[in-house]
């Protein structure tokens, strides 16, 4: 069983991203979040040498940045027609 969600966004959702609409990209983010902080979760010791983990924020706002970048540049809606 898989911890994300695992499904697919409606195609009126993904259109809408493509086309730049940032409260339809923040939606697509909200559902990739919990994802991309595990990602950037980085390992510390605090003072009494308890190992911990914190969001390596720097990595977050690059790996968000990216994801806007991929929707809205990378993707071809008229893919295989011609």
């Amino acid at each position: 069983m898989h911890k994300y969600k695992n499904y697919l966004f409606p195609f009126s959702v993904v259109k809408s991203a493509i086309r730049g609409d940032a409260e339809t990209l923040w939606k697509i983010w909200r559902d990739y979040e919990p994802y991309v902080n595990t990602l950037c979760a980085r390992p510390y010791q605090d003072a009494y040498g308890n190992q911990k983990y914190m969001i390596d924020q720097d990595m977050k706002d690059y790996l968000r940045e990216q994801l806007f970048w991929a929707i809205t540049h990378n993707f071809d809606m008229d893919y295989g027609k011609k």
